[in-house]
This record gives structure tokens, C-alpha cells and sequence, in this order.
């Protein structure tokens, strides 16, 4: 089952889980929007190494338990790829 042309969004994807989810996303070939809930070294480090590899994706800061803020990266996701599958 291949992820091609699907935009999925992974949220806690700094590291551990998250980052590995979100790799495997990309793998599959989805458009994975990154998301943790602030800048960091972890998370700077997983988007450089999503552009090395040449995957589709794009990365977001917000605290997830913040509905506006939510709203704000659904928006993001929907203008660069079109959707959230």
C-alpha cells in the first residue's frame, strides 16, 4: 500500500517515534508535514535531513494543544499540498 501523492501530517515528529513515522511516511512516498511543538536542534536536524533525502514534506511549529494553532497548520498543509489525506 503506497502513500503516493497522499499528504500526511505527523505531529511529535522531532525525534523517536514521530521522526520515524514521519520517515516512513516519506518512504512510501507521501507528502509529510513535520510538525513539533517548537524550534529545536532535534527538529532542525530532521529537516535538513528530509531535504538531503529529497523528500516531499514541509515542517510546522505549533502546540498541538492549541486549537488555533492546529487550525494554522491545516491551513499551511492545505496550501502546500493541496489537502490532508
Amino acid at each position: 500500500m503506497g502513500f503516493e501523492g497522499k499528504t500526511v501530517l505527523v505531529t511529535g515528529a522531532s525525534r523517536g517515534i514521530g521522526k520515524c513515522i514521519a520517515e516512513a511516511f516519506a518512504l512510501e512516498g507521501a507528502n509529510v508535514i513535520l510538525n513539533a511543538s517548537r524550534e529545536s536542534d532535534y527538529f532542525k536536524a530532521v529537516l535538513d535531513d528530509f531535504d538531503k533525502a529529497g523528500y516531499s514534506y514541509a515542517g510546522f511549529t505549533c502546540d498541538v494543544a492549541d486549537p488555533e494553532a492546529v487550525k494554522g497548520m491545516i491551513d499551511f498543509a492545505t496550501e502546500k499540498f493541496g489537502t490532508v489525506d
